[in-house]
């Protein structure tokens, strides 16, 4: 029995006011760990990049939409950037639809006019404000 009290003998711990302090802070900190965990589980699926899909016309310089994969993308929700690849600061336009309507449909004209010349390529994007993805990507060279 007495070899076992020689380590006994020196008897040094946390104070209780410690003790307590530190428990506090460890199940705060758990607690912390816990709800971030679990709202990034129920804070669901973001807001998807909706597509379009497009044709081109090179002899008019327009671009025709198709139908988009959500009904309800307004025009002003959507950016038009064409760039000229061959320019040597890649030179940015923004163009403007021709649309018949407030939203995005089947048939609407994007028309490039004078943003484009014979001889150079472009690079035109549909970007999507809201989530600031890619609905569409063309690049072809004007001829």
């Amino acid at each position: 029995m007495k070899a076992n009290r020689k380590f006994v003998e020196d008897k040094e711990a946390v104070s209780a006011v410690i003790g307590v302090i530190l428990m506090v802070a460890i199940t705060v900190a758990i607690a912390a760990t816990v709800y971030v965990y679990v709202s990034g589980m129920l804070g669901g699926p973001g807001i998807s990049t909706p597509t379009v899909g497009c044709t081109y016309n090179k002899e008019t310089k327009v671009f025709t939409t198709g139908t988009p994969t959500e009904s309800d993308i307004t025009w002003s929700t959507v950016g038009l950037k064409l760039v000229n690849n061959s320019a040597t600061s890649n030179a940015v336009s923004w163009l403007t639809p021709s649309a018949g309507g407030t939203y995005v449909a089947a048939g609407d004209s994007i028309p490039c006019g004078g943003a484009v010349s014979t001889g150079f390529s472009y690079t035109f994007t549909m970007l999507y404000n809201t989530t600031g993805g890619s609905m569409y990507t063309y690049s072809w060279t004007q001829t």
